[in-house]
């Protein structure tokens, strides 16, 4: 499956059909078939997705929230192509394509399961080992994708629904940032705990205003962000967002409780044994590791590294890291008394 960053593949067999499931693979990544009659059905099977997705208030807030976030940067292209460039393209396209992706360039294996390393080392050679050692991909710019000149921004597009969807983001924290664990912590606390967090609290158990908001973070190569997401109705829209920039502006003044940060650090660190349940979820586990640059021994280390998170950790992150003024919002309805928001009457990249 394609990525922002990646190009993703999984291949699961039974033991006894691991040999001919490493043959199929390679011949898979080394004489990839392309076929007009699967090219054409594949075109109008997309096409016809995106047909369908243009009714899908959340598909359509997408799309603008990608364009607003990351401006002119590759990520704000849709993933899936638009309705002007899938039926142009050609066999001939994807051949080429298959040249530049599979390559030993920047390839990140997992594996889990009934294998012993000395037969997965034979496999993987004769799987991988003849792919071309380096990629012809053009490198995307390095700097980040953020789009500053929309930071604080409200977009409307309109579509007759009964409720509004909303996005919203800021720039995030970086993976690899020292307070790392802190913002996991917090973020937890500020949407990502579900109905313990501030967000669920405030907007659903005490105001009624939705059935659910959460927060997460998000990292790509090139941009880091907080963002959250929620539906409420079209006449309590500007009342809901109002409170979202409360809470933030809350926790961010006033931190959090040591009881919240307590709460945080027990859910995070008991979630990470139900991650390693299965051997799918313990190779994609590892292969996340792989793609955020984390060394092998952070799974060993990461519950000791929250453990270690004070309540001073998170005040601060808190105090650095939230910006209300720097809040961006994407609203995709018919909100009543929205002031101030630029609108969108025609899908960006599309």
């Amino acid at each position: 499956t394609p990525g922002r960053d990646y190009f993703n593949g999984h291949i699961k067999t039974l033991s006894k059909n691991k040999t001919k499931a490493f043959e199929l693979l390679k011949l898979a990544l080394t004489e990839p078939h392309f076929s007009a009659v699967s090219l054409e059905r594949m075109q109008k099977n997309t096409v016809n997705r995106i047909k369908t997705s243009l009714a899908d208030p959340s598909w359509n807030a997408a799309r603008i929230f990608n364009a607003q976030m990351f401006g002119n940067h590759a990520y704000a292209r849709p993933g899936q192509g638009n309705l002007h460039t899938i039926p142009n393209i050609t066999e001939a396209d994807l051949h080429e394509l298959a040249k530049k992706i599979f390559t030993r360039q920047g390839l990140k294996i997992s594996v889990a399961g009934d294998i012993n390393p000395q037969e997965l080392v034979k496999f993987i050679d004769d799987s991988f080992g003849t792919l071309p050692k380096k990629n012809h991909l053009k490198d995307l710019d390095n700097s980040s994708a953020y789009n500053e000149s929309n930071t604080g921004k409200t977009v409307f597009y309109k579509m007759d629904i009964p409720q509004s969807i909303i996005l919203f983001a800021q720039q995030g924290y970086p993976l690899h940032g020292e307070d790392y664990p802190a913002v996991m912590v917090l973020n937890y606390i500020l949407g990502g705990g579900g109905f313990s967090s501030r967000l669920m609290q405030s907007l659903r158990e005490d105001n009624g205003l939705t059935y659910g908001v959460y927060t997460n973070l998000s990292h790509l190569k090139y941009v880091d962000l907080l963002q959250g997401q929620f539906s409420t109705k079209n006449k309590t829209v500007v009342e809901a967002i109002n409170m979202v920039k409360e809470q933030w502006q809350k926790i961010s003044d006033e931190g959090v409780s040591q009881q919240e940060v307590d709460d945080a650090i027990s859910y995070l660190t008991g979630s990470l044994p139900l991650a390693l349940t299965s051997t799918n979820k313990i190779s994609g586990v590892l292969n996340s590791l792989q793609k955020n640059g984390r060394d092998i021994n952070y799974i060993n280390q990461r519950n000791e590294l929250l453990q270690a998170v004070t309540l001073d950790d998170v005040k601060r992150v808190a105090k650095e890291l939230l910006k209300t003024e720097n809040l961006s919002f994407v609203i995709v309805g018919q909100p009543e008394n929205l002031k101030n928001a630029e609108v969108i009457t025609k899908l960006p990249k599309m």
